[in-house]
């Protein structure tokens, strides 16, 4: 994410959150030039470390909080989680649709590209994967070189006209 908040032109068009049991926005952060104080800061901000993960908590408050501030036309969002939300039951699903309708393009990367089937019976995971257009792994060198050639496809597809945002 630092990469790409320092894309050239990337300054006002990319915004960066994590998420834990919370939502943190760490845009302001990841703009420091250097990536390790960057890191730091981040570190400093986030207050949920190891607290598990409430995807579905976490998408509603973007949607209702940030998506209209942040998200544009034809918006990329980046979606990196291994999907595991044992707390969601049936919201992750609503919450993962509002999202997807309000951009270009939802892309699900996810860390952990060899599943059993057991794991895929999590409910967070069993909803991601039923409903996520575009799920890529994202757990090597090469799957992030992958996912560069996408977006600089989408970004000359569109002749950077169409602001590009990543959660």
């Amino acid at each position: 994410m630092h990469a790409i908040m320092h894309e050239p032109g990337a300054r006002d068009r990319v915004h960066a959150f994590v998420f834990g049991t919370e939502l943190t926005n760490v845009s302001r952060q990841l703009r420091d030039s250097d990536p390790e104080r960057a890191v730091d800061a981040i570190a400093d901000a986030v207050s949920d470390w190891s607290g598990g993960t409430k995807i579905a908590a976490s998408l509603e408050q973007f949607n209702r909080i940030w998506s209209r501030r942040v998200l544009r036309a034809g918006a990329i969002v980046l979606l990196i989680t291994d999907g595991i939300d044992f707390d969601a039951g049936g919201k992750i699903g609503p919450q993962l649709d509002r999202l997807r309708h309000g951009v270009g393009r939802l892309i699900w990367l996810d860390p952990i590209a060899e599943r059993s089937d057991a794991f895929n019976e999590i409910p967070g995971v069993k909803v991601l994967t039923e409903e996520s257009g575009d799920i890529r792994p994202f757990a090597t060198l090469g799957d992030l070189a992958g996912l560069a050639s996408t977006l600089h496809s989408v970004r000359r597809a569109s002749n950077s006209t169409a602001p590009q945002r990543s959660i």
